[in-house]
């Protein structure tokens, strides 16, 4: 029989203006994940508390206000999963089913995104899970890190999300084809 991977029962989430600012469409989203996950810690994350868990400042080099707050839930999902693992989901992803009623038999490389959501990405990034530490999830963190001191005034393209920029112009891309 296989072995269970032993995905670390952490859910990330995260709205950077804080608890009490949520819209009622994210605090449901929010509750929803904690609903179906009591055996999990759901960790919400706002701007005053993520730091508590990785130095975002040093990634962006002290530019949050010209770095979108999009893209900085970019930065901030990728360097959670690296260093923690677990799952991350968007603030605005609703929970229907527990991920122990699904996730487990995919995650057999470690990682886990939804595959080709659309004809212009490779991969979603709305919902993600990851040991700690994994190959894949290393080389997303590292190009993202690295793109940022380089592109500070960078701006969310519309019809290209970024996490789809850095995926085509790294590694990333030719490790996802042969997949």
């Amino acid at each position: 029989t296989k072995t269970m991977i032993q995905l670390p029962r952490k859910i990330w989430f995260l709205w950077l203006q804080g608890f009490d600012q949520m819209p009622e469409l994210v605090s449901k989203c929010y509750r929803s994940w904690c609903k179906h996950h009591p055996n999990w810690e759901v960790i919400f994350l706002d701007e005053n508390n993520v730091t508590q868990f990785i130095d975002v400042k040093s990634i962006i080099e002290d530019r949050p206000s010209i770095i979108h707050r999009v893209s900085q839930s970019e930065i901030i999902r990728i360097n959670l999963l690296r260093k923690y693992g677990g799952g991350w989901v968007d603030a605005t992803c609703f929970c229907q089913q527990a991920l122990d009623d699904w996730l487990f038999p995919y995650l057999e490389s470690g990682f886990f995104a939804f595959h080709r959501p659309g004809i212009d990405r490779m991969l979603s990034s709305w919902f993600l899970a990851a040991l700690p530490g994994n190959d894949l999830v290393e080389i997303y963190s590292k190009t993202v890190n690295e793109f940022w001191p380089n592109n500070p005034k960078v701006k969310m393209w519309v019809d290209r999300p970024l996490v789809y920029q850095f995926i085509k112009k790294s590694k990333l891309h030719g490790y996802l084809k042969k997949r």
